[in-house]
């Protein structure tokens, strides 16, 4: 199932970032490293925050609203 989600998030257009409950990095595709600037080896296992401001990290309310990552405002 992991290789099938990665496989997946390599072959869609947009920059995919997944992390884990604890806010780490799991997943970070190509179109992601290009649009950020950042390489995948450098944000896999670390936490979003360390990079990006809280408050605009979309990932931070999925994990603490339980809402979807699609059309949040």
């Amino acid at each position: 199932m992991t290789a099938y989600f990665h496989t997946l998030a390599e072959t869609v257009n947009d920059a995919v970032t997944a992390g884990d409950q604890e806010g780490k990095v799991i997943c970070w595709n190509a179109t992601a490293e290009g649009t950020y600037g950042i390489k995948r080896e450098n944000i896999l296992g670390r936490k979003i925050g360390e990079y990006f401001h809280v408050e605009d990290i979309v990932l931070h309310r999925i994990l603490n609203e339980g809402c979807p990552g699609r059309d949040i405002a």
